[in-house]
């Protein structure tokens, strides 16, 4: 049975992706997790693996094509299906039950099935009966592609002969050269200005961490005081236990000046319909891990309902995507901030353990962009090991 890859939510501020290269061929043999190809997000490059093993039966996209979560991308099946041509077998328009067994084959594994949403049927050419009739199908993405683009579905053509893709409505699109806004948002335009006009010089530093310490102690209190606690929270509290060491994570750049901020002042950045807002908590030299996650969930239920009293700048921004696809995230420095913080999606790697034998364990990525004009390199690696100890030994801050 044909297993499908699809585009997984991107899990930033969007959803939308483009195409960056395609990795595998029609007819590769591949196993679950080899990197299939790269899409590019608004903020990251994300690779996109394979979730089961067998050969490259189909491939629905291109490259610098542009896609949505959900959106169809390969089909992986056995020798089998390659040799039959199982993948390109079209359904028959009189034939409901090959159409059900078509949408059920382009099923993604553990998401819903993006199944081809009927169109209203077009009348056949004059040559044909007069009451015959063809069906047409589109798949979700090729739907929401015509709402965005002012596209009536029945004046597409299928390229495949069986059911209309994005890439069918852009072309026909194209062809008609009509021209449109993508529409946004007051808030997501207000974003993107700022963006624009506080960029400051930006160095990078990256270090791979052991998660297991630090996920475990996050379930353990969480689960103790009933709240959600994520590797972010955690991090906000060890940069706060950081700060007695590194002055700068407790200054801003106003006005030319470096000036002090209450305390250890930090964000932690949250992506809505609207786009990324950094949530500002106070204090939290003063906070545990439960109050500290506690203050986070409030200001992430207030963003939800549109308010925006808890939104400002810190010394830092932290962005947590260990629940996303990228493997590393490295963000850009807004100011009057001096630092942003990144951290990558959890997964298993081999690591080196201190006698120099290796094991595989739990890691994430953690980046941290720096202001240079203010923190020098070395400053700035001995910060990030600092770090690292404190979020794979979290015991020594709690």
């Amino acid at each position: 049975m044909l297993k499908n890859i699809v585009m997984p939510a991107a899990g930033q501020t969007t959803d939308a992706a483009t195409v960056v290269s395609i990795k595998a061929a029609v007819g590769d043999k591949v196993k679950r997790g080899d990197v299939l190809l790269d899409v590019e997000t608004d903020k990251a490059t994300l690779p996109i693996e394979s979730v089961a093993s067998g050969y490259v039966c189909r491939i629905f996209v291109e490259e610098y094509e542009k896609i949505d979560a959900g959106t169809l991308l390969m089909a992986i099946g056995s020798r089998e299906d390659l040799e039959s041509g199982a993948a390109d077998a079209a359904p028959a328009a009189s034939a409901p039950a090959e159409k059900e067994a078509e949408e059920d084959d382009f099923a993604p594994v553990d998401r819903p099935a993006p199944a081809a949403v009927p169109v209203s049927s077009v009348p056949a050419p004059a040559a044909a009966a007069a009451k015959a009739e063809r069906t047409v199908l589109a798949m979700p993405n090729a739907k929401r592609a015509a709402e965005e683009l002012g596209v009536k579905l029945e004046e597409v053509t299928a390229s495949n002969g069986s059911f209309l893709t994005r890439a069918d409505v852009e072309k026909h699109a194209s062809a008609k050269a009509e021209e449109k806004v993508v529409p946004t948002s007051v808030m997501r335009d207000a974003l993107a200005g700022k963006l624009r006009k506080t960029s400051v010089p930006v160095q990078t530093v990256t270090r791979e961490v052991r998660a297991g310490t630090a996920l475990g102690i996050c379930a353990k209190v969480g689960e103790r005081n009933g709240v959600g606690v994520t590797p972010g929270d955690l991090m906000m509290l060890a940069l706060s236990r950081l700060c007695d060491r590194f002055p700068l994570l407790t200054a801003q750049y106003r006005g030319g000046k470096l000036v002090p901020t209450d305390g250890c002042s930090f964000a932690l950045a949250y992506t809505g319909l609207n786009g990324t807002v950094s949530a500002l908590v106070t204090g939290i030299e003063k906070m545990g891990l439960s109050a500290l996650a506690s203050a986070n969930r409030k200001n992430a239920g207030a963003l939800e309902t549109g308010d925006l009293s808890c939104a400002g700048s810190g010394s830092l921004t932290v962005y947590d995507l260990s629940a996303s696809g990228a493997d590393s995230f490295i963000p850009t420095v807004s100011t009057p901030e001096l630092a942003a913080f990144g951290i990558g999606r959890i997964r298993r790697a081999p690591v080196v353990r201190e006698d120099g034998t290796t094991e595989v364990a739990e890691v994430f990525t953690v980046s941290l962009s720096y202001d240079a004009g203010f923190i020098d390199p070395p400053v700035a690696a001995e910060l990030i090991s600092q770090l690292a100890g404190l979020i794979e030994e979290p015991g020594l801050m709690l």
